[in-house]
This record gives structure tokens, sequence and C-alpha cells, in this order.
């Protein structure tokens, strides 16, 4: 998934996923710094490669962005 972002969105996000018993609870796609997409490009990407990489939609997604404190 992260790859599929990486090539669409041009920045490799660290991704991590909340599945307890089988239950894809959440999806979290984190980006180092704010990539040059809007935002709603990039939930409709991230949206997408996860529902080619599993067979059942999360309950939420969160996109989030790391930038330097300095």
């Amino acid at each position: 998934m992260a790859a599929d972002l990486e090539k669409s969105v041009g920045s490799k996000p660290a991704v991590g996923f909340d599945w307890p018993n089988g239950s894809l609870v959440q999806v979290t796609v984190n980006f180092q710094g704010v990539p040059h997409k809007p935002l709603a490009q990039i939930v409709r990407l991230g949206k997408a490669s996860v529902a080619t990489r599993f067979e059942q939609a999360p309950g939420s997604g969160v996109v989030a962005f790391t930038v330097p404190g300095k």
C-alpha cells in the first residue's frame, strides 16, 4: 500500500493497521511532510489502495502529516 501511494502521490508514507480478531478496524497513513496533492485526492487514492489490497473496508482511516518543529 505504501508503494502504491508513493507512486501516485510522490511521497512514501508509513502505513499502519489495527486488525484485531480478523476485523480491519483502522488504517493509518502518515506522510513525512505534506505531499503536493490535494487532501481529497490523497484520501481517494488511499481508499482505492486499501480496497485492492484487503477483502474488507476499515471502520475508519487516518491520514496524517508529520512536519518538522523548526
